[in-house]
């Protein structure tokens, strides 16, 4: 959890974050500046906080301009108590941007009350405690993955385990490895994870793994494709995959994440 942290000491400095699209080593260089750079001028940005490799492309990328790279090395531990804590409730907590799905991403400016009142209702709705645990591989600038992998186990006091998502991509056994080795009990994935499961998994690589402690495995994705989640459940039952972990969702960044939540332990009773 390498990005969070340096967000985390944004909100203490009383800075406003916001978790940009991670540079990854697909596309053109220049396609990955000119996205920076928008973003950047999109929210003002006054500065882009980078590993140090990176520094050198970052502060070149953003020459005369006000923007600047700064180099941050080494982990730092979040302090839970300093996080989401504001001098008002109307202050804005961070910048959220939007999938992008219909149209050119976002910038949602969502506020500590937004966030805290959210978690508040959203834990609340999936029963989700201290207890559980999170394994994800979905990135912190996507606000499924922010919320759920993140902000909502830190605002309860719950264990994140997280995996780069091209690693994920490469090796999608990983997360079931996960969720055996950490009793893993919560995970959310769009529609396209669940197919890319169903189809690199062999049963030689779930030699072993009990899945049992899975009770929460929500799709976020739109439109809800019913034969696909029975097929995935059907696929890992073996393992003990629990079928009523299913759950879906629809959410929007405007709204922190989450609208709409199926009932936990009632899909499998649907029509």
């Amino acid at each position: 959890m390498r990005w969070w942290p340096r967000s985390g000491g944004a909100l203490y400095a009383g800075a406003v974050p916001t978790i940009f699209p991670y540079p990854d080593a697909t596309g053109s260089g220049e396609a990955r500046q000119q996205r920076l750079v928008a973003l950047a001028a999109f929210t003002d940005a006054q500065a882009v906080l980078c590993p140090p490799t990176a520094q050198a492309d970052v502060a070149h990328w953003f020459d005369g301009q006000a923007t600047r790279a700064l180099a941050l090395a080494g982990e730092t531990e979040p302090l839970a108590e300093a996080l989401l804590s504001p001098r008002s409730g109307e202050e804005i907590a961070y910048i959220q941007f939007s999938s992008g799905s219909t149209g050119t991403p976002k910038g949602v400016m969502l506020s500590h009350r937004a966030v805290l009142t959210h978690g508040q209702a959203f834990g609340a709705a999936l029963r989700f405690s201290e207890q559980d645990v999170s394994v994800s591989w979905l990135p912190f600038f996507h606000d499924m993955g922010l919320v759920t992998a993140l902000l909502l186990p830190l605002l309860t006091g719950a264990v994140s385990v997280t995996m780069p998502p091209p690693l994920w991509l490469r090796r999608p056994q990983l997360l079931f490895r996960a969720i055996d080795r950490y009793r893993g009990t919560m995970t959310w994935m769009p529609n396209f994870a669940f197919n890319h499961c169903l189809r690199m998994m062999r049963d030689e690589q779930l030699a072993g793994l009990d899945l049992s402690s899975w009770r929460i495995l929500g799709n976020g994705s739109e439109p809800v494709q019913p034969a696909m989640l029975q097929r995935f459940a059907e696929r890992f039952a073996p393992w003990r995959l629990h079928p009523q972990a299913l759950t879906v969702g629809y959410g929007m960044a405007e709204n922190v994440v989450d609208i709409t939540l199926t009932p936990i332990d009632q899909l499998s009773k649907a029509d």
